[in-house]
């Protein structure tokens, strides 16, 4: 089985182990906001956030990945999804640790 870190995207790995934890709240949003249907609405509920805050999260996202996450695919959803499942349910990390260890 290839490292975790072969599975994940790397902007999605990337952010993650920068260890900055703005970068990695934008992974919970993307992650819970994929988890919720896309729906704002109940993204926003999930993460305490008021709906602007959200949306502003989901611009920058959408500018760092250079993409409008209301119109991709299925195949690309499902990759992003399961790289941020890999990343955000595993063992909360201290700010001095890596996300994944190295191999």
């Amino acid at each position: 089985m290839p490292p975790v870190k072969e599975l994940c995207h790397p902007k999605i790995l990337f952010m993650w182990r920068s260890g900055n934890p703005s970068q990695q709240e934008l992974v919970r949003c993307l992650y819970t906001f994929m988890l919720h249907g896309k729906n704002i609405t109940d993204t926003a509920k999930a993460l305490f956030i008021h709906r602007n805050t959200l949306t502003y999260r989901l611009e920058r996202l959408s500018e760092l990945f250079e993409t409008d996450f209301n119109q991709i695919n299925s195949d690309t959803l499902f990759y992003l999804l399961v790289s941020c499942m890999l990343l955000v349910d595993s063992k909360p990390l201290k700010s001095d640790e890596a996300a994944i260890p190295e191999t």
